[in-house]
């Protein structure tokens, strides 16, 4: 009777260890990456670069735009640390447009594959092209027709050497 309680209780283990190895491997539904598209530099003393941000979203879920249709919605949000606010200009998509009856509120959000486009104009150093990486990070909030996950924050870095 002990073996066969302890076999049990050994399988119970397997399966939970199991459930929650999934449970990790699902918990990624938003993939996010910052690739460098290009670079020009400027006759002003500042270098001018392309980057796209890259949300890929697992089907039947979602990220709110910016802006995201109602105060409620947490909106995706791009920063680029280390720079003025003139000095970055983001993009954003508009959205796929949804109305939720339920709560009579209409929502901007973004599904599938999304870029958003960024442009920094960087100070050169010294009259070079400054090689620093680039340090972002993209905030949003995913969601699924039944449920929204806790707002997430991923910090990226661009490298910009040439």
């Amino acid at each position: 009777m002990m073996r066969i309680l302890s076999v049990l209780v050994a399988a119970l283990g397997l399966v939970s260890v199991s459930l929650a190895q999934n449970s990790e491997a699902k918990s990624e539904l938003v993939s996010v990456q910052a690739v460098l598209k290009s670079r020009q530099p400027g006759a002003d003393g500042k270098e001018t670069l392309s980057i796209e941000i890259i949300m890929q979203i697992e089907n039947g879920w979602h990220v709110y735009a910016n802006p995201a249709g109602d105060e409620i919605f947490v909106p995706t949000v791009v920063t680029v640390s280390g720079l003025a606010k003139e000095d970055v200009t983001i993009a954003y998509p508009k959205g796929k447009v949804h109305r939720d009856d339920t709560i009579n509120v209409v929502a901007h959000h973004y599904e599938g594959k999304t870029v958003i486009p960024v442009t920094v104009r960087r100070p050169l150093a010294d009259g070079k092209p400054d090689l620093r990486p680039l340090e972002m990070s993209v905030r949003y909030q995913a969601c699924s027709d039944a449920r929204c996950l806790p707002p997430k924050t991923v910090k990226l870095t661009v490298a910009t050497a040439k």
